[in-house]
Parts: C-alpha cells; sequence; structure tokens
C-alpha cells in the first residue's frame, strides 16, 4: 500500500514533457479534434530563433488563446512581454492545405498568415520561416 501510495505522489509530482523539454509548471491538455482550433489554448513555450533569440515557458502563467466559433481570436494574460501575439481581439481564419496527400494547416490572425499544426491536443503556431515566433500551445476547453 506505502509502495502504490509513492507511486501516485512521484507519477502526480512530474513535469509534463514538450518536444523534449520539460515545463516548469504541469498543464493537463482536454481532448479535441486535431483539425480544429475552437477553444480556449493556453500558451505554453514561445521562442524567437533570428531576432534577439530567446524561449520562454509559460506554463505557470495564465496565457491564453480563445478561438470562438464567430471568427474572433480573444489572447488574455497576467504576464507582459510575451513572445507571440499581444493580449487583445484578432480576427483568424483557419484554413485546410491539402500538398501530396498530407493535410497542413494555415491560421491568418489579423493581417498574417502562420503555419499551424495540431496533434494531441497540442498546437504549433510557426512562423519563424518569416522571422517570427514558434509558439506551442495546449488545448484546455
Amino acid at each position: 500500500m506505502l509502495v502504490l501510495a509513492l507511486f501516485f505522489i512521484l507519477v502526480s509530482c512530474q513535469k509534463e514533457e514538450t518536444d523534449g523539454d520539460t515545463l516548469k509548471c504541469t498543464v493537463v491538455a482536454k481532448e479535441g479534434s486535431d483539425d480544429n482550433v475552437i477553444g480556449k489554448w493556453k500558451l505554453v513555450t514561445a521562442e524567437t530563433t533570428f531576432f534577439k533569440p530567446r524561449k520562454e515557458d509559460y506554463s505557470c502563467q495564465e496565457v491564453f488563446y480563445t478561438f470562438q466559433e464567430d471568427g474572433k481570436l480573444v489572447i488574455t494574460s497576467n504576464y507582459e512581454n510575451l513572445i507571440g501575439y499581444d493580449v487583445g481581439e484578432y480576427a483568424f481564419e483557419f484554413d485546410k492545405i491539402e500538398h501530396e496527400e498530407e493535410e497542413h494547416y494555415s491560421l491568418k490572425i489579423g493581417n498574417g498568415n502562420i503555419g499551424c499544426s495540431i496533434e494531441n491536443n497540442h498546437m504549433i503556431l510557426d512562423n519563424t520561416p518569416l522571422d517570427g515566433p514558434k509558439l506551442l500551445l495546449m488545448r484546455v476547453e
């Protein structure tokens, strides 16, 4: 019984691993479709690679991207100096791009397009080809 209790304590204290990196705080992802962005997503990590390279772990912060059915993205945060988009409201369009029997997605936020992939309730917004950031979000609602 004691061994079983220790096992559960150790498992519950493990930090989430994402792409080989360990997050500072555990984020529990909610199940959802890999071809739909509608819902609430938590920004977990963000990085820039070219201009002032830096990587931030936002797993302990309250940074949310809420994609609404009406095509509105609402970004809220309790943290300043975010990598990526500022707090506010943006229009968005989510489109499927079929290329050589593979499905890819494009996400237009405001006036810019960004590469988008969703797998296992993790979304990557990758704008590094245009010297932009790479954002990892996890579905939470």
